[in-house]
Formats: C-alpha cells, structure tokens, sequence
C-alpha cells in the first residue's frame, strides 16, 4: 500500500512551517518505511513523499489456528448467553481458499451436540468477524484448514452478600407480637437439596470429583448441613470403596458449599442426598 503525502504537510508537522488548511492527518498503522523528498525551488512547490506499509503476516495454518484460538471468549459469550449452566467442547473448523483474506468455511462442532442453533449462529458471526479482521496476506498455493478445539465450562453464579440492612427504614414501633412464618420440614428441605445439587453444572461437578478411575458405579451418600442463612455445609459421607481419599473429600465439599437455599429458616438442619455414579 502507498500513501503520497505533500512534505510541507509533514514541515508543518514539525513546526516548520504553518498547517495548511486542506491538510488531512493520515494514519499508518504496522512500521512503515518512510522517504521525504526536501522542497524544490525554496519551498515553493514541495515534491510529495512516499511511505510504503510492508503487508501484514502470511496466512498459515498455523496463524489461522492462533487467531481462532484467540477468539475464545467470544466463543464462551455465546455458548454462556444460551446455555449458562452447561459446559461444552467446542471444535472450530476454519478453512481460507488461497488468494482470499475471508473465511471460506466455518464449521461448529460441539459435544454434546444439542447445542440452540443460535449460538452457533453466533459464533460463526464473532468468530469469522475476528479472524478476517487480522488476516494479513494470503499467497498460499492451497486451501488453509486449521482446527481448533475450545473447552466451554458452565458460568457459575454466586448469589450476592446478604444485605445487612434489608428495612433501611424499620418502624419505631415494631409489632410485638409478629406473625411467625411457616418453617418447612425436614422432607422439604431435603427436597429442595436434592433439587439444587442436581443442576448440571453442580452434578457434572461432584461426578468429576469422584470420577477418579473413570469407572463410577454405585452410590453414594452426603451428610449436609443447611445452616438458616442458606448455605450448605457437607459433614459426612458414604462414597464407593476407593473414593474416600481427603483430595476427593473435600472436592465433594467444595461442590457442596458452592450450592445455596433461600434464607428463612431458624435453625440449622442436617439432611441426608443420595444418588448414583454413572453417566
């Protein structure tokens, strides 16, 4: 690429001489070679100057891989803004024809396959929109194809701090005698445990704490303690033969305290959450 700009622009740039009113700043971006012709006849006619822009990086196969691995976090918005709670392999196939600098092809894999088709939409848009954007030259003699693989985790939310102050302005007065509200049983509160630890990003999580050998059979049991301000507390547990090691121990009470009720109850409760190994 060349740009021709007059040289008394660029004496003007220096403080040499005043800025003229037609002249226009021009950007160059990358390193640029420059050469400045000096002013014929004592400036009166100035000869233009001559900056040539060396071409952005080649197009390998190599560089198209990068530049698609750099997309990633595009990737993870979309998968996240239609499945928060799952998590994903996602597999990009990309494929430039020679002497083109636009995405051919784009092929999106994912496992497990039952992926909504407009997050697939989505990451063929962001991910074809980054990559064209920094694709410098392509003088390759054959179609490059890069494939790149991406691990897309479930988006874990953690509820906000409880307020301390949830009455900013309490009354003077209060009720002395208030209506107490209805405390749920020990069977309700199990259930709603059980509901809970069964969300994929939870139960995928305590399936890869004792996943240790890849063969997860029989069941297993947990002890958890449900304090009143909602949190989760494992106590015990009866896990498989082979599994009640401390590193797998407390991988499983991690996953626990990761997990929260709503607030309301007066004392802690101690429940107990079976279920099964096996996917």
């Amino acid at each position: 690429m060349r740009i021709w700009i007059s040289a008394s622009l660029v004496l003007s740039l220096v403080g040499l001489t005043p800025v003229p009113a037609a002249a226009r700043r021009v950007q160059v971006q990358d390193q640029a070679e420059v050469e400045i012709a000096p002013p014929q006849g004592g400036g009166a006619a100035a000869r233009p100057i001559q900056i040539r822009v060396p071409p952005g990086p080649r197009v390998t196969r190599a560089r198209l891989a990068q530049l698609t691995r750099r997309a990633g976090p595009l990737v993870r918005r979309c998968m996240h803004a239609s499945h928060p709670d799952r998590s994903f392999d996602v597999t990009l196939v990309v494929r430039v024809m020679p002497g083109f600098l636009n995405i051919s092809a784009l092929e999106v894999r994912t496992n497990p396959r039952d992926v909504d088709a407009a997050a697939v939409r989505c990451i063929q848009a962001q991910v074809r929109q980054y990559v064209e954007r920094r694709m410098g030259r392509n003088d390759a003699q054959a179609p490059v194809v890069a494939q790149v693989r991406l691990r897309i985790a479930a988006q874990v939310t953690v509820d906000p701090p409880p307020n301390p102050h949830p009455h900013p302005h309490p009354h003077p007065h209060p009720d002395p005698d208030p209506i107490q509200p209805v405390q749920p049983t020990v069977a309700q509160i199990r259930t709603q445990v059980q509901a809970v630890l069964a969300r994929p990003s939870l139960a995928n999580a305590l399936l890869r704490c004792l996943d240790t050998d890849g063969r997860l059979a029989g069941r297993a049991t947990l002890q958890i303690r449900v304090d009143p301000d909602g949190s989760l507390t494992m106590v015990g547990a009866s896990l498989p033969p082979g599994r009640g090691n401390p590193a797998t121990l407390g991988c499983v009470a991690d996953v626990v305290r990761r997990a929260r009720l709503s607030r309301g109850r007066t004392a802690s409760v101690q429940v107990r959450h079976d279920f099964r190994l096996g996917r």
